[in-house]
Parts: structure tokens; C-alpha cells; sequence
């Protein structure tokens, strides 16, 4: 039994290791690092006593090395992510995780960040890779409260992007290949806005795709456009 344990857990750690290197999807957009965003994963992992791991790394944001350390369990079926301690903005920061978890067998997860609103602090997005998809929890820096608050505004199934000129964010869920809805937004008086929408779908009636765009207007009006898809988005959605 206890060989077995052994032999799960170092599974677990080479599954993480890996998707921290690379489990991109094909059409997935990854958002650009405003320093480098590499997540080195050290060798060494601790079991405590409740069957927590502790999984230490490295991340290197705006030319400065932060150690963090991750907290998940192993339990019969899933993984449950707990809670990430590190030191940051001179206060030690535990991120508390609240139902993150994926099946053994098929999922993974792993730690991106970037400054995702654009004010020069550390974000953390918590990324888990379920079988068809990959799910953001990201959680931005307060830095008038020093502390981490989830944003429901970018977390989801799908990808993220940023638009590091115009200080914009997007996110992108996919369906088919074909079927997607994306969401623009634009952080402005401390929350983000949402500037823009995009939708694209099967018209039954037309017998095409169809992508309607909806783009918000200085006056606080909402400009729609329908046009005809771009026959470029129209493939199979594929993941590696």
C-alpha cells in the first residue's frame, strides 16, 4: 500500500510538471507576459500528514523571483487545489482555493500569472485542464486591502487574452470549433467594464455562420453589427 501511494503521488507531480510546461490547446490564445511568465517547478515536493502536498516554484515577475507554494490533496478521485502561500508586496499572501478540483485520471493543473488589470501587481490564475477544456481562476491584487480577490469577470472555461497597447482583456469560450462567444472588458475605477461582445453561430435560416458583434459606444450605447464569419474560424476545435 504504501509503495502504491508512492507511486500515485509521483505520478501526480509529473502530470503537474508537465502541464506547466506545456498543455496549450490549439485555438487557445495565451495571454503575453509583461516579464517572463515560466513557471519553474522545483524538485521537491512534501506530503504531510493529512495527505497535502506542498508543490514549491518559482515565479519570476517584473525581474523579481517570488517562491510559492501550493497546497492540494489527492483524495480517491479528484484533486483538490487548497490554497497557495507566498511573500509579496511585503506581506505573506495564502490565497484560499474553494471547490478547485479535477479528476485524477483526466485532469491537471498548473500556476500562470500576469497583471491582468493592468496596475503593475502580481495577478495568479489557477489554471485546471479538464478533458475538454481548461478552466482560468484568476485572482487580482488589491493593493490598497494587500490581499487577493477572485474575478468573476475572467474566470472560466475557455482562454484569456491581453492587449497589452489598448490595456484590454479578453476572454474566449469556445463550443465547436466554430461556435464561440468572446468578451471584451477594459479596467477602469478599480473593476473591470465590458466594452464589447462578440458571438458567433450556425443561422439555421441563412445556412451559414453568422458573428454578431456588439461594441459599446462613448454615450454608454451599444453599436450591434451581424456579418458573415470569417471562413479563417470555421475549423474543428482540436485539443493536443
Amino acid at each position: 500500500m504504501k509503495i502504491m501511494k508512492q507511486i500515485v503521488f509521483i505520478g501526480i507531480i509529473v502530470i503537474i510538471t508537465i502541464a506547466a510546461a506545456a498543455c496549450t490547446p490549439k485555438n487557445r490564445e495565451t495571454a503575453p507576459s509583461l516579464s517572463s511568465s515560466e513557471i519553474e517547478v522545483e524538485s521537491s515536493a512534501v506530503e504531510t500528514q493529512d495527505t497535502e502536498i506542498i508543490l514549491s516554484m518559482n515565479i519570476d515577475f517584473n525581474n523579481k523571483i517570488i517562491p510559492v507554494n501550493i497546497y492540494y490533496s489527492i483524495l480517491e478521485y479528484v484533486t483538490n487545489i487548497n490554497k497557495a502561500v507566498f511573500d509579496y508586496d511585503d506581506i505573506t499572501q495564502v490565497i484560499s482555493f474553494s471547490n478547485l478540483q479535477y479528476d485524477n485520471e483526466t485532469g491537471s493543473f498548473y500556476i500562470s500569472y500576469n497583471d491582468y488589470n493592468f496596475d503593475g501587481f502580481l495577478d495568479i490564475n489557477v489554471v485546471i485542464e479538464h478533458v475538454n477544456n481548461a478552466e482560468n481562476n484568476i485572482f487580482l491584487y488589491n493593493s490598497q486591502t494587500k490581499s487577493y480577490v477572485a474575478s468573476s469577470e475572467l474566470s472560466g472555461e475557455g482562454s484569456i487574452s491581453l492587449n497589452l497597447e489598448a490595456q484590454t482583456v479578453e476572454t474566449k469560450h469556445f463550443i465547436t470549433g466554430s461556435i464561440f462567444t468572446s468578451r471584451e472588458y477594459k479596467w477602469e475605477n478599480g473593476q473591470f467594464k465590458l466594452i464589447g461582445t462578440e458571438n458567433q453561430e450556425w443561422d439555421s435560416t441563412l445556412e451559414k455562420y453568422m458573428l454578431t458583434i456588439r461594441t459599446l459606444l462613448i454615450d454608454g450605447s451599444w453599436a450591434e453589427e451581424r456579418v458573415e464569419a470569417d471562413p479563417d474560424t470555421l475549423k474543428e476545435f482540436t485539443w493536443d
